[in-house]
């Protein structure tokens, strides 16, 4: 039981790799998240379980899924875009002008990234349904892994990454006067930074920003 709560709780075990903790820490971002949210979409997990606690599991992670499937319900009725298509990089999101809310709980990339490697496909913005390693500069399903992982990465590495890259996760040009500082600024700050941008300092833009504070927003 106490191993479920900590993974409901973004805790989640490393297994083998529990004594590397801290360099794992160092390397990506809230790697102990990474391990709750992966070992909640496994059914290994719910294998193992004794059966009152998987009766538990079971119905905690029914209630997160109705209430996700509510949230978007509610946001597509408002007139919000909302995207199921798991092979989608806006999965899980619903869209007010240009800006994206998740509300699939950090479950969402993981089930993205999956049904992109399962499929060998994946969904553009303009809709196309695109396969993976067909036609000019295709993405793989090595390209898709490792795009994964990058997103993962913690802000140092990530930077160090970037240099050698040349461009940043965006795929924008590598600036290290304006991409370094971003490191050390919270995401929330961020995040609600550009919607005042895009929105302006309005009411409208304040209120679209403060949900960034319990969920990923991005605009």
């Amino acid at each position: 039981l106490g191993a479920f709560i900590n993974n409901a709780t973004g805790r989640g075990d490393l297994g083998p790799l529990n004594r590397a903790a801290p360099l794992l820490a160092e390397t990506f971002f809230s790697p102990r998240l990474m391990a709750s949210r992966v070992n909640l979409l496994n059914p290994v997990t719910y294998a193992k379980m004794d059966p009152f606690t998987r009766k538990e599991a079971i119905r905690t992670m029914l209630s997160t899924g109705a209430l996700a499937t509510a949230v978007g319900g509610v946001a597509a009725m408002a007139g919000a875009e909302v995207e199921l298509d798991p092979r989608s990089s806006d999965f899980g999101k619903f869209k007010v002008d240009n800006t994206r809310y998740s509300f699939t709980g950090g479950f969402g990339p993981y089930i993205q990234l999956a049904a992109r490697l399962a499929t060998n496909s994946t969904k553009k913005g303009s809709g196309e349904i695109a396969e993976l390693n067909e036609g000019y500069k295709a993405d793989t399903r090595k390209d898709i892994a490792e795009k994964f992982l990058r997103s993962k990465l913690a802000p140092v590495p990530g930077m160090v990454v970037a240099a050698l890259d040349g461009k940043n996760f965006n795929g924008e040009p590598f600036d290290i006067k304006t991409d370094l500082p971003k490191s050390f600024i919270p995401f929330f700050l961020q995040d609600y930074g550009e919607v005042i941008k895009e929105q302006g300092l309005t009411p409208r833009g304040v209120a679209m920003g403060a949900p960034g504070l319990f969920i990923p927003t991005q605009t």
